[in-house]
């Protein structure tokens, strides 16, 4: 039971590494304009897009951290069933990196 609960998490780990590079592929894009929103039948204005643009970075980022924390909590459980004799509760990416 223990082995398929580590391999389990170990394969969503996997999984989770493998979006957030994407994701940060994607930022990265984003960021240094090699992505451009298509705005052939909207024609939205400049400003609008670069609004919108901002947005889909912010959510990018949202989205990273958001994997980065699942990535913690797994390692966290991984420590657990290892035996970490100093193992604590789950406390979280920002408790975690205050320590």
């Amino acid at each position: 039971m223990i082995d398929e609960t580590r391999e389990y998490l170990l394969d969503n780990r996997s999984k989770l590494s493998f979006q957030i590079e994407r994701a940060k592929h994607h930022l990265a894009g984003l960021e240094a304009d090699a992505i451009k929103i298509i705005n052939s039948k909207a024609s939205l204005p400049a400003a609008d897009i670069a609004i919108i643009t901002e947005d889909l970075a912010e959510h990018l980022r949202s989205e990273i951290e958001a994997l980065c924390w699942a990535i913690d909590h797994i390692d966290h459980e991984l420590e657990y069933l290892d035996g970490d004799d100093e193992f604590e509760p789950f406390a979280g990416r920002e408790a975690r990196s205050r320590d």
